[in-house]
């Protein structure tokens, strides 16, 4: 747009191209420089005009607006599912566990049970990966395990069927994979 290689911007809804104000302004004056402009599918804006300019600062401070509420109410879940001890929602599934932690799968937790026996026996984080790269073993995304996210994985309250919220330790009502006593 600065160098004027282009008349302007086509966008399918206008919080695709941004939702931040400053963001908004720098693309307006690039545009304004070179007479571009930027116009969105849905929402009809064409910013040669000023009503379209207008409508565009508008739809971006609602787009942060909503974006801020949208933030506001997954914190609120969030603390809401840590107080009834319900499991982390990430969306990605932790090993030792089927998805939504439903239920245990026994051979991964047989591993974790195994790990963490070795890890009170002596063993170290690396040699334990280091073992379970040699059989195969892979985190639920397919990758194999390395020793940073193994410890953070093997010292989480989550395989011990807890949640920690605001500094303490609360039980949790999916199964433990370990007793919050062998939590390492």
């Amino acid at each position: 747009l600065r160098n004027g290689e282009l008349d302007g911007v086509l966008v399918w809804k206008l919080d695709r191209l941004t939702r931040q104000q400053r963001d908004l302004s720098r693309v307006m004056e690039a545009c304004a420089a070179t007479r571009a402009f930027v116009a969105s599918v849905l929402e009809q804006i064409d910013t040669r005009e000023a009503h379209g300019q207008f409508v565009a600062e508008l739809l971006v401070a609602q787009a942060r607006m909503e974006s801020a509420n949208s933030s506001t109410r997954q914190r609120r879940k969030a603390v809401e599912q840590r107080e009834k001890g319900q499991p982390p929602s990430s969306g990605i599934r932790c090993f030792g566990y089927t998805k939504r932690y439903t239920a245990v799968v026994p051979e991964e937790a047989a591993l974790v049970r195994e790990a963490v026996d070795g890890l009170f026996a002596g063993r170290s984080l690396n040699g334990i990966c280091r073992d379970w790269e040699g059989r195969g073993v892979q985190t639920t995304l397919g990758n194999g395990w390395r020793t940073q996210f193994f410890k953070k994985f093997i010292t989480s309250s989550t395989i011990s069927a807890q949640r920690e919220y605001e500094g303490k330790l609360m039980p949790g009502v999916w199964p433990a994979l370990i007793s919050p006593e062998e939590t390492v």
